[in-house]
């Protein structure tokens, strides 16, 4: 799923509105680049626990 959503073509920009038709504010934690890099880090090391032999593929 994720993979689509980075490869989407579309121009889906992904941004919520709130009950006034105006565009949300992501919380302080997600605009926080410490905490975006940790999110990737914690990412890839989940990630690199899955072996590729037994990885779903699209054939």
């Amino acid at each position: 799923m994720i993979t689509g959503v980075l490869t989407d073509g579309s121009d889906r920009t992904g941004v919520y509105d709130d009950e006034n038709g105006e565009p949300m504010v992501g919380s302080a934690q997600v605009r926080d680049p410490a905490f975006a890099d940790r999110v990737v880090a914690e990412t890839r090391a989940l990630l690199a626990t899955i072996p590729v032999d037994t990885a779903p593929t699209n054939r």
